[in-house]
């Protein structure tokens, strides 16, 4: 891909490996919910990478998840809520926070936004007005 591509961040799906393995590309000046899934099935028999070989950098792989989770808010998923509730306390280390799940995704934007590399600037840029979006719509 960055032989083709200017690629932000990539992030495993670490969960799925030894069987399978995601890897999610996010290009540079593409829109958020522009990213490039890798889906490969590996057979039994070659499966030589696992969750514990393989790394994430921890403000991408929290930056793709905010922007998951921050879509199925906006659609009104049925799980929403307790993605939102997931991935707030993998951030925290805890449960709640104040704001309703709305309030949630907010705090999350704001600390992966203080731990991000400057050139994320543009992507976290439009991460906000997402979430503007999300704030202006009202909800939980």
């Amino acid at each position: 891909m960055e032989h083709s591509y200017r690629i932000l961040f990539y992030d495993w799906a670490k969960s799925l490996l030894p069987e399978e393995c995601v890897i999610s590309f996010f290009v540079v000046d593409l829109p958020i919910f522009w990213s490039i899934d890798f889906e490969i099935i590996v057979d039994s028999e070659k499966r030589v990478l696992s969750p514990d070989t393989v790394t994430n950098s921890k403000t991408g792989h929290f930056l793709k998840l905010w922007i998951a989770t921050a879509k199925h808010h906006a659609r009104h998923h049925e799980n929403a809520t307790q993605e939102i509730e997931r991935l707030y306390r993998k951030m925290f280390g805890t449960q709640g926070g104040k704001g309703g799940s709305t309030g949630r995704l907010r705090s999350i934007l704001e600390v992966i936004g203080q731990d991000a590399p400057k050139e994320y600037s543009s992507l976290l840029e439009e991460c906000e007005r997402f979430q503007r979006k999300i704030e202006q719509a009202g909800g939980p």
